[in-house]
């Protein structure tokens, strides 16, 4: 964890420095005094981009120990910015206490003025060149510009489909299985709601498709949809993937009020066209009247909604409106690492069901999925002994997390020798192998504000981690 603290202080330091230079204080002196005010812009803007390329410095670092020092350079060129920004402060508070008392002579107060001022401006000269040189080495170092401080990554996983990726190596998750399946089944008034909550890597996407695709549950449902949320919840861009999966129809719609209105008829079991006529699920046409209308019967709905972020309540206000319409015991799955998502959902009278909480894997089901996963067919059973011993080591590194299993499994899978499952165990960087893991893992620790992580850093450290 050491290893990253660079990055995350830095994005802290960086956001306190742009506070500082936006102070009162600060500003005022500027205005007020021989100061450079455009250098104090330069150098803001300057570390601006800087701030796009921490995100990838912090990654890069742990492989590359030239980029480890170019973060150790940019700290200290940043506690120089903060030390400048210091005297600067103590100065215009030491001016204002000599204003009020009038003991300095009026020549004496130009003189150091004038002094102070030009120390000031070198040093802020001095230190934009250091930020300005630093940044022209990011093509030397392979650095490319992110989004800045505070911002959300931008998600570079591939979306989910409702295909376990290999149902026959999931381990442990058999209890978490029949407890969702059996709230999925379950009687009850109206559209419930399941929430999946656990961390990165827990396997809540895997729970989700294993329920999904349970025989019992296909069968007790009228139409299903599965639609990848992720970061941005975009509820125009959500109501069209649902509406594409539950009806045969094409919706031409373009404005989110018509989207929703066609997805609500679909869900009551009837479609208006343009014509003013009600098309029955049969295809027949048959004239509107108000008095002798045919509806359907409302289609029990099984809906995902994989790795949702917002828990915003009008986000959620606007996507649930059509999907109220579902037939009695239509159930909608969320899984989420945020737990107050659940509490939106609530906020939006809509029954919760149930509030599953994923808790890690024990050693030993870590081991038996790694097993799965190392092995496969590409190693004798009676040459598994032989590796027992270290697979367990590296089993229990994972930290009960399935999906480090997942990937350190598939590394271990090309290793014929336990020397080289030494190697592996014994690696300050295991856990970082594969570039698959640093998406899923690294994601919660990215997505929080810059004064978070410097937080959970700080945690980690003092806990030994």
């Amino acid at each position: 964890m050491a290893e990253v603290v660079a990055g995350a202080f830095l994005s802290s330091m960086f956001q306190f420095l742009f506070d500082k230079m936006d102070s009162p204080d600060i500003v005022a002196f500027f205005k007020a005094h021989k100061l450079d005010s455009v250098l104090v812009r330069k150098l803001k803007i300057a570390m601006i981009t800087v701030t796009g390329l921490l995100d990838h410095a912090e990654e890069k670092q742990i492989v590359v120990p030239a980029v480890k020092k170019w973060l150790d350079e940019l700290k200290d060129v940043a506690f120089e910015a903060d030390d400048v920004l210091d005297e600067i402060s103590y100065k215009a508070l030491r001016l204002e206490l000599e204003a009020e008392s009038r003991i300095k002579k009026v020549s004496r107060l130009f003189s150091s003025h004038n002094q102070f001022e030009m120390a000031v401006n070198e040093k802020l000269d001095k230190i934009l060149e250091l930020v300005e040189y630093l940044i022209r080495q990011m093509k030397a170092l392979g650095l490319t510009l992110r989004e800045g401080i505070g911002d959300k990554p931008s998600s570079q996983r591939t979306p989910t489909s409702s295909i376990p990726d290999d149902a026959s190596s999931i381990c442990g998750r058999e209890d978490d299985r029949k407890k969702i399946r059996e709230s999925l089944l379950s009687d009850g008034h109206g559209v419930g709601v399941i929430c999946i909550v656990g961390s990165g890597g827990m396997g809540k996407t895997t729970l989700a498709q294993l329920v999904y695709n349970d025989k019992k549950v296909h069968g007790h449902f009228d139409i299903k949809a599965w639609v990848y949320v992720s970061e941005e919840f975009n509820v125009f861009k959500i109501t069209k993937d649902i509406f594409s999966q539950v009806s045969s129809k094409t919706s031409k719609a373009n404005v989110l009020g018509e989207l929703q209105e066609e997805l609500k008829q679909e869900l009551e079991g009837k479609i208006t066209d343009t014509c003013g006529k009600i098309s029955s699920e049969h295809g027949k046409v048959e004239d509107i009247n108000e008095h002798q209308q045919k509806r359907k019967e409302p289609k029990k709905l099984l809906l995902i909604l994989d790795d949702v972020w917002s828990d915003k309540d009008n986000e959620w206000k606007s996507l649930l409106k059509p999907l109220k319409f579902g037939a009695p015991r239509s159930k909608i799955v969320v899984t989420t690492r945020i737990e107050s998502v659940k509490s939106a959902i609530h906020n939006n009278q809509m029954i919760i069901h149930l509030s599953h909480l994923l808790e890690k894997l024990c050693d030993g089901d870590c081991w038996s999925m790694l097993a799965r996963y190392a092995f496969h067919n590409g190693i004798s059973n009676s040459s598994h002994s032989d590796f027992e011993a270290i697979g367990k080591e590296i089993a229990k590194k994972c930290g009960g997390l399935p999906l480090a299993v997942k990937t350190i499994g598939g590394l271990l899978r090309s290793k014929r020798n336990v020397e080289e499952w030494k190697k592996i165990s014994q690696s300050n960087m295991w856990n970082l192998l594969s570039d698959n893991i640093v998406p899923a893992l690294k994601l919660s620790y990215h997505y929080l504000p810059s004064h978070l992580k410097q937080f959970c850093l700080l945690w980690n450290i003092s806990k030994g981690l």
